[in-house]
């Protein structure tokens, strides 16, 4: 709807003519003009009412702490967008609209300010017989819509004596004041949202699953490139859009949370048929935010929703490549382990391949028909972790779901819980982690009912345990339950004659998915891989692989490593003279560096330091680089 202009004169004059057609429609539906206004809809349908609007709950809330309402001369009324009464500030002893569940359309009671100020969307004053009812010919009702951005959240307004129509402009000005200043809140709560959905997908980012996330009124705000490949279409196309516009009607919330669903997509490409799991994404105080969607192929979606898996387990042991000898006793022994139901706790650093350990156990193991289950200690806020381990019933809190929600613990049940980053496990929850390890039940937040779990446990870290223990960071008794297989997966630079197997295999990969046909890697190439001391790891490898089969046309030659390798070639060899920068500080400053150079761009500044989004946001959040990042 086309707004007036913001001039005393023009609003005026807007205002009048929808005065004058409302007194002129009032007059046709013969509306009983003695009528008092008594009638109101149920309690419960207030409660309700409230509840579907949680965003006017908030408008609420912060008037509460920026208002004093002894000043008020009259009291305020807030409505929903229907027109319906729901909140009273002030005293509500004299005035005749004064009564939550009141309703106030046109169609009820005739003309008044609420009702054309929420249809017309202007601020609307009502003086004495325009009213259409008689309890109100003496009185002046004033009433402004409440919006964010488009979206009309409700009113707000007073009723006001007429002989006491000189407190009307101080009431005026103060309601004017209020919603400035509830604008900038909401505008602010708006930015913080987005900042929780777009933490939640750089997070996800290295996921092999396309992923879409949605604010709460289910508009789309980020596209990986995952999901981009598997409905064939750019992220130009999808991002800003309804997600119900693109996909046949239906919403995240849609989605059932435990079995997923099929959705269909329709673009110039074709139709696609993909398999979408949806996960609720939690703000402040839990308070629900939006949606993180995530796609796989319709083809596996019916053994995936069968089996009720959540992630697909792709790595086998016959996936992981390595022949040196420290290595391979390693993957014995994990082979040996996997049909154990014991805990196993894998240790390694950044980029060593510890979920894929994780998953090739799973597969081995008596719970590979049942699901794989992870979760990133480290990428989950403290505050949301409980929800997400343990679920939630129906009210349990404002803001939950209809039906609850079931945890990670209860749907890994039958299968394997993979607990990545367990050293990021918030102390206060670790007494409750290890009492369900020790009584293998769960009970969701907000229930009084145990539910018997049976699972095997995986922990993965690349923290020294030990000093966390030390620093009563970590609970010493957790730890020893949680260790009782230690995998200790080596870093690349312990391993390296594996390097040329594991180029070989990264070659054959990025030959298949850019189309190219490189034959090998000359033998210089090869040196300076042997020379690097790779501190990502095999991730780093594959990434320095990825660009240079991109360069290169035939061969992989030294030239196509140069603009990479050569800078770690040549802090290697620093010689003892040289000033040397501890390594935290100097990598903290590069970080810094090369945001600042991307303008805080995740997807780029990750790129240019040839690690994947997850890894640079982890390191963000290690060295407290946040004012650094930039919303996209």
């Amino acid at each position: 709807m086309k707004h007036t202009e913001n001039t005393p004169g023009n609003e005026k004059i807007s205002m009048q003519a929808v005065i004058g057609q409302s007194v002129q429609l009032s007059a046709c539906l013969n509306i009983d003009t003695s009528i008092l206004l008594d009638k109101r809809v149920c309690t419960t349908e207030i409660e309700q009412r409230k509840n579907d609007n949680p965003e006017l709950q908030h408008v609420v809330q912060y008037l509460d702490g920026i208002l004093d309402t002894s000043i008020l001369k009259t009291p305020l009324i807030i409505t929903d967008d229907e027109g319906c009464v729901l909140y009273i500030k002030g005293s509500a002893e004299t005035e005749p609209l004064l009564r939550e569940g009141v309703m106030l359309g046109t169609e009820q009671i005739g003309t008044n300010a609420f009702d054309l100020a929420l249809k017309h969307l202007i601020p609307v004053k009502v003086t004495g017989p325009e009213h259409t009812l008689k309890v109100l010919a003496h009185s002046i009702s004033f009433g402004v819509p409440i919006l964010h951005g488009s979206k009309l959240l409700g009113g707000i307004g007073f009723v006001l004596s007429i002989k006491d129509n000189y407190q009307s402009g101080v009431m005026e000005n103060i309601i004017r004041s209020c919603l400035h200043a509830i604008a900038k809140m909401l505008e602010a709560r708006k930015n913080l949202d987005e900042l929780f959905l777009l933490k939640n997908f750089f997070i996800n980012l290295d996921n092999d699953r396309g992923i879409i996330v949605t604010n709460s009124d289910f508009e789309i705000i980020q596209v990986n490139r995952e999901a981009e490949i598997l409905l064939g279409v750019p992220k130009q196309y999808i991002v800003d859009h309804s997600f119900g516009k693109i996909f046949s009607g239906v919403n995240p919330a849609d989605i059932d949370i435990n079995k997923g669903c099929r959705l269909n997509f329709c673009s110039s490409a074709g139709k696609s048929t993909v398999a979408a799991y949806q996960k609720p994404v939690m703000g402040e105080k839990g308070r629900l935010v939006g949606y993180c969607v995530y796609f796989d192929p319709a083809e596996p979606a019916e053994k995936i929703i069968k089996s009720g898996k959540r992630r697909s387990v792709r790595f086998e042991f016959k996936d992981i490549i390595g022949e040196n000898k420290d290595f391979l006793r390693l993957l014995k022994l994990a082979h040996a382990i996997a049909r154990s139901p014991s805990s196993v706790f894998i240790t390694g650093e950044s980029g060593t391949g510890k979920e894929l350990f994780a998953q090739a156990v799973h597969q081995a193991s008596t719970f590979s028909k049942g699901p794989f289950i992870a979760i990133n200690c480290a990428a989950i806020p403290g505050e949301l972790m409980e929800t997400e381990l343990f679920g939630y019933v129906d009210g349990a809190f404002t803001g939950a779901r209809k039906g609850g929600m079931d945890g990670k613990l209860k749907q890994a049940n039958g299968g394997t819980l993979f607990l990545d980053e367990i050293g990021d496990m918030p102390v206060r929850l670790q007494p409750k982690i290890l009492r369900i390890l020790q009584e293998r039940s769960v009970v969701p937040v907000g229930g009084n009912r145990d539910f018997p779990l049976d699972f095997r446990i995986i922990s993965a870290t690349n923290q020294k345990i030990e000093a966390l223990i030390a620093e009563n960071r970590f609970r010493a008794d957790l730890y020893y339950r949680l260790n009782v297989i230690n995998l200790r997966i080596p870093p690349l630079r312990e391993r390296k004659d594996d390097i040329p197997r594991l180029t070989n295999h990264f070659i054959k990969k990025y030959n298949r998915t850019l189309n190219k046909s490189l034959i090998s890697i000359s033998d210089a190439a090869l040196e300076l891989l042997m020379d690097y001391n790779w501190p990502g790891n095999i991730r780093e490898l594959e990434n320095v692989i990825e660009t240079a089969v991109n360069l290169a046309d035939d061969i992989i030659e030294a030239e196509h490593l140069e603009s990479y390798l050569g800078r770690g070639r040549n802090i290697m060899h620093m010689s003892e003279d040289q000033s040397v920068i501890p390594l935290e500080e100097s990598e903290k400053n590069l970080m810094i560096r090369a945001l600042n150079t991307y303008q805080g761009n995740i997807t780029q500044t990750a790129n240019a330091l040839k690690i994947g989004r997850s890894t640079l946001y982890r390191k963000i959040k290690k060295y407290d680089l946040f004012s650094y990042v930039k919303p996209q």
